[in-house]
């Protein structure tokens, strides 16, 4: 783990914890998934009416909090590094679009890109605290744990720093 991801995960002990997410509640809430990703997902294409739409299914983990919470999850864990470098900017940038098409218009691209980057430590503190119950004797977790730490870490490590708490 590189020494600046190490630095933060220490400042996210205690105080700093709760300061990031204090800063998160401050931004505009929706409804949050909460576990957002592939698995939860179905992409559903119907040629008659020339549409594709989605369903999210799996809803237990429902909350109110910031969008960029359950957009972060998906880029940041769902993605491979280099995938993620190359698209995280369009799907803010397509976040704060849909958001002003519908008529939330007060919420800017800086803002979006300073929530995504909070998000990114909530994830790193919740890799920490959520592993610590893993059974590591499934190979599922264990490959998980591993795909999950090096997306996190490499997201952490790409757009945050220790003074960020």
């Amino acid at each position: 783990m590189p020494r600046k991801v190490r630095e933060i995960g220490a400042g996210l002990l205690g105080e700093g914890a709760i300061s990031v997410r204090s800063r998160l509640d401050t931004s505009p809430k929706t409804l949050c998934h909460g576990d957002f990703r592939l698995d939860n997902i179905f992409f559903l294409d119907s040629a008659d009416r020339g549409t594709s739409e989605i369903a999210v299914i799996d809803w237990s983990g429902l909350r109110s909090g910031p969008g960029l919470w359950d957009i972060s999850h998906m880029v940041c864990q769902g993605l491979e590094p280099d995938l993620r470098r190359s698209c995280e900017a369009d799907f803010l940038s397509a976040y704060c679009q849909t958001l002003a098409e519908n008529g939330v218009s007060d919420y800017s691209t800086d803002q979006a890109w300073g929530d995504y980057r909070l998000s990114m430590l909530t994830h790193l503190q919740k890799l920490a605290r959520g592993f610590a119950s893993f059974d590591l004797v499934n190979d599922r977790h264990r490959k998980l744990r591993e795909v999950l730490n090096r997306r996190v870490i490499s997201a952490v490590a790409d757009h945050c720093s220790p003074a960020m708490i």
